[in-house]
């Protein structure tokens, strides 16, 4: 690809203070400062154990996403075709092919019709998976062959052997824990020796957590994908069926959750009082947490990086060392730093499939010529993009926070609502009767989306100063990273939210009840009353809405793993904390 002109290389630098590994943020830090309601809300430990927050993702046809079945393959459509497609004579050809006696054999089908001869390969792939058939056209334009040849290397390629009433994707309930989309699908990638673009999902799924979700495989049998299986713990697929057509990000209704929060200390009527306040209220539909990364180097600061085209300067803040990291991450990007040699950094631990070795492997390549734009292009489409997208979302927050702030939850003359035609349109003196603030959205910034026409449109543009950006400037010369915006309500209301309570002793006792718990057949049962309570709430959200945001606004408490670490600190119970961990977003 042709790529922008880089900017200048700068110096080595060591790190310093600002690249704390413990530099973690708050939600202020990520504009995340109101709320919808004046509930003072209850004490609850979020995600204080990743089997506390369950996920399942919401399909299309709007069926709550469950992996219940590990063994049964899906029936094939496809049935033998006729032996009698080919004649004795031609078996007895096909069969000297095989053996090598014969280069090629000629079929004539100049008196066979398109549908007959395309019986005609199917019959040869069948019976002979080894040989490759090309329909060709004499030089007069109209004798028409099959020729018949072996496949290179003696064996028929996987792929072209798919059946052709079969659809072309696999479809199947991915179930994961503690692991976050982009690596579960890396690990399915690598053990299925397949590109990661081959498989694709709807939404991205936090790490901390258990989540099941529909995925598509392309071109991959289904009996492959179980096999998968037997060789990882945390990771399973099932449910399978073949498909005509795969997923695409934000191809899911939404998600359904249940969440434990653990050490609750009100009374059930307050408990009450705190989710009926939610329903009537909404919540502010922040970009939570896990959109802006957990490491000291924010993944809004890389966006902004690249939305700048300050190649380099994202690639350095990609490749800070972080809190987390595995040894062997610690070693390969300190070599870096003291270096700045990609192939010395690599060579510390060769066999590291992260997305900093696929960046390092682009600055072997790449890196000599400085064009490390490039050189970014090694990180998975999906990373990348989640850069510039944490950019846009911090902007969002920020405009949202402010909008609350000083004009309260009610309409204004100028803001934004989707019309029947999904445009957004301005409200005016005329309609603004006929609004509520649950219709007010706000844009992501683009560079082709409508802005307020009132103050707010101008903080816009303001925001966006401060980082030597416009609007205009996020059409960005390297396509993939150009943002044209989108819209984004304001205020979101839950959907089938309801709440018990349930008590235990240990603080490591699992409290809600998996997908593969229920294969397995583990049950689950509670004391009456114990040393400690949890809230268990369940609730759905529109695809892209954070949980996490509704927790808060129910909690009235910081979200943060910087907050939620503390509380268990003081609770003291200190196996329950642990470092944060890569920052995918959750959808």
């Amino acid at each position: 690809m042709a790529s922008p002109e880089s900017p200048p290389p700068t110096k080595k630098r060591k790190l310093s203070s600002d690249d704390s590994l413990h530099s973690y943020r708050s939600e202020e830090d990520v504009g995340i400062t109101e709320h919808a309601n004046n509930h003072p809300g209850f004490f609850g430990i979020v995600k204080a154990r990743y089997s506390d927050f369950i996920v399942h993702e919401i399909s299309r046809d709007n069926k709550v996403v469950h992996l219940t079945d590990l063994s049964s393959l899906p029936a094939e459509p496809v049935q033998s075709p006729s032996d009698d497609l080919l004649s004795h004579q031609q078996h007895s050809e096909l069969s000297a092919l095989l053996d090598g006696t014969v280069d090629k054999i000629m079929i004539d089908v100049d008196d066979c019709d398109k549908e007959h001869r395309t019986q005609i390969h199917k019959a040869i792939r069948h019976f002979y998976p080894k040989l490759s058939s090309t329909t060709t056209t004499g030089s007069d334009g109209g004798h028409k062959c099959i020729e018949v040849t072996k496949t290179g290397g003696g064996n028929r390629s996987y792929r072209s052997s798919w059946p052709q009433d079969r659809g072309d994707y696999c479809q199947f309930v991915l179930y994961k824990e503690n692991i976050d989309t982009v690596d579960a699908v890396g690990v399915l990638a690598r053990k299925l020796r397949v590109k990661p673009k081959s498989i694709q999902y709807g939404g991205s799924k936090d790490k901390r957590g258990i989540t099941s979700q529909l995925v598509t495989c392309y071109r991959v049998d289904a009996k492959r994908l179980q096999q998968v299986n037997s060789v990882l713990s945390n990771i399973k697929v099932g449910n399978f069926e073949y498909v005509k057509d795969g997923f695409y990000l934000g191809s899911l209704t939404g998600n359904s959750f249940t969440i434990a929060l653990r050490n609750a200390t009100a009374e059930d009527n307050i408990v009450d009082e705190a989710v009926q306040t939610l329903q009537r209220s909404g919540f502010i539909n922040y970009f939570g947490m896990q959109r802006f990364g957990t490491a000291a180097t924010p993944t809004h600061a890389i966006g902004k990086c690249i939305l700048l085209e300050d190649w380099l300067g994202a690639i350095e803040k990609i490749l800070q060392p972080r809190s987390g990291d595995s040894e062997a991450m610690v070693s390969i990007k300190q070599e870096w730093w003291q270096s700045r040699d990609p192939v010395a950094a690599l060579a510390k631990a060769p066999c590291d499939k992260s997305s900093a070795s696929s960046l390092l492997q682009g600055l072997v390549k790449h890196g000599p010529w400085k064009d490390y734009v490039n050189a970014l292009q090694f990180i998975p489409r999906g990373q990348r993009l989640m850069y510039v997208h944490s950019y846009q979302s911090l902007i969002w927050n920020k405009v949202a926070s402010r909008r609350v702030k000083q004009f309260g939850l009610e309409p204004i003359v100028g803001d934004l609502v989707i019309n029947s035609d999904n445009e957004a349109q301005c409200v005016t003196t005329d309609n603004i009767s006929s609004y509520t603030i649950d219709d007010i959205v706000l844009p992501l910034p683009g560079y082709s989306v409508t802005y307020p026409n009132n103050e707010v449109g101008q903080w816009y543009s303001e925001l966006l100063a401060e980082d030597e950006l416009t609007s205009e400037k996020l059409q960005c010369r390297v396509k993939d990273y150009s943002l044209s915006g989108n819209y984004r309500p304001l205020i979101i209301k839950p959907n089938d939210i309801t709440w018990s309570s349930i008590y235990y002793d240990d603080t490591k006792t699992q409290l809600l009840e998996s997908d593969k718990d229920k294969l397995d057949d583990v049950s689950m049962s509670h004391p009456a009353c114990g040393t400690y309570k949890a809230v268990i709430v369940n609730f759905s959200l529109p695809a892209g809405c954070y949980a996490t945001m509704l927790l808060r606004e129910v909690l009235k408490k910081d979200t943060s793993w910087t907050a939620q670490n503390k509380y268990m600190l003081e609770l003291d119970i200190p196996e329950l904390a642990s470092l944060p961990t890569s920052p995918h977003q959750s959808n």
